[in-house]
């Protein structure tokens, strides 16, 4: 049986290093206007069932990472589920089963190869993908590919990676 518990986090409108109540650098942070605001989930679009603002323990048996916080689907049947950004409510992406979530960390993971081992920028890399899929930049996010998307983001970063 899926186990939860409906939570309330702070919400703030800062980067990712503000979520902290005993952290003090909001003055060389910035706002957050460059993510893109999806609407909190509240039924699941895989089965249909109610989706709760909870922690990640609920799904992995342990809280994992920083800022813990999903939206979860209550099905037990189904468990999807999608990340919120570090010290808000906003989600990553859009609600994904296990199979599409491991599909999507690998895609970022061969995608964030790019721009972190220089090869362009991230501007640069997000310009390309964007370009390579063949979608407008406000809807090239990994975080909504589905299993075919994110297996043809690892092709392309896998063709740029070997000729670059």
């Amino acid at each position: 049986m899926l186990r939860y518990t409906a939570y309330q986090a702070p919400k703030r409108n800062w980067l990712s290093c503000c979520w902290n109540e005993q952290s003090n650098c909001q003055e060389k942070c910035k706002p957050m206007t460059d993510i893109l605001e999806l609407p909190e989930p509240i039924l699941c679009p895989l089965c249909g069932s109610a989706v709760v603002y909870t922690t990640n323990d609920a799904l992995y048996g342990r809280q994992m990472g920083d800022w813990p916080y999903i939206y979860l689907c209550t099905n037990s049947q189904c468990q999807a589920s999608v990340g919120v950004h570090a010290g808000t409510e906003i989600p990553l992406g859009t609600m994904a089963d296990s199979a599409t979530r491991q599909a999507r960390q690998l895609a970022h993971s061969a995608f964030d190869l790019l721009w972190n081992e220089g090869k362009m920028s991230r501007t640069e890399a997000y310009a390309w993908l964007s370009y390579s899929l063949s979608l407008p930049p406000e809807q090239c996010h990994i975080g909504q590919m589905d299993i075919a998307t994110c297996n043809r983001v690892i092709a392309l970063c896998m063709m740029i990676s070997l000729r670059v």
